[in-house]
This record gives structure tokens, sequence and C-alpha cells, in this order.
């Protein structure tokens, strides 16, 4: 886990010198999403994270506060995911769902008094059996 945290702060350093992603300082992660970035000034709400596993597949959910508009956490957040291999499927104000092989990411975003709230839901299906 320690390889793929340096590896994406060096792709966001890489990116950041090409105009392409967030600066690497912000590379701060969920604590149960390991590979999702929190945007600068961000902190998870570890309380209110939930994880399923069974035969199905994974859920995990995730939730973190921070200053902003809600637009500009999920514009950030977006073009994080999508230097970490992810790609953009549907897009809307308040939610965008992002795809990467098995994984499917929803991006829920909520104005607050404070900020703003991001709620992230990966969904990690298993692959096929040999039966399918």
């Amino acid at each position: 886990m320690a390889r793929l945290r340096l590896l994406v702060a060096t792709l966001f350093m890489a990116l950041a010198a090409v105009g392409g992603a967030p600066p690497a300082r912000a590379a701060a992660f969920f604590t149960t999403l390991d590979d999702v970035p929190l945007p600068p000034g961000f902190s998870e709400r570890t309380a209110l994270a939930t994880a399923f596993e069974g035969e199905p597949g994974r859920i995990l959910v995730a939730v973190a506060e921070g200053p902003g508009s809600s637009e500009a956490a999920r514009a950030w957040i977006v073009a994080a995911l999508k230097g970490l291999g992810w790609s953009l499927a549907e897009a809307e104000p308040t939610r965008a769902l992002l795809l990467r092989g098995r994984e499917t990411l929803t991006l829920e975003t909520e104005a607050t008094a404070t900020g703003a709230t991001l709620r992230v839901r990966v969904i990690v299906r298993p692959p096929p059996s040999p039966t399918e």
C-alpha cells in the first residue's frame, strides 16, 4: 500500500508539472478508500464510513468534509481520479459516476454552511466465474 501511495504522489507531481492534476502536497487519502485522494483541507468522517463484502462483491462508503464550494471539491476529486485511471461516465451538478475496470465509483457532493461534504461509494465486482 505504501508503494501505491508513493506512486500516486509521484503521479500527482508529474501531472501538476504539466498542469493536469492537483499538486502532490494535497495527496491525502481516505483511510477506507486508500487509493481515493482527499481534496486539500478536507477531513474524513470515519464514523460515517461503511463497508460490505460478500459474494456479489464489495461496497465501500466514505464521507469527508472541507472548505470551499461543493463544485470545486467535485471538480478537484474528479480530476484527481482521472489521473488514477478512472473514467468519467456520468456527470451531474451534485453527482458523478466514474468507472475503472470492475470498479464503479459514485461521488456525491453537498454544499454545507461551512463548505462541502463529499460522499464516495465504491462498488467492486468480483471477476466472472468460469461458468458465466
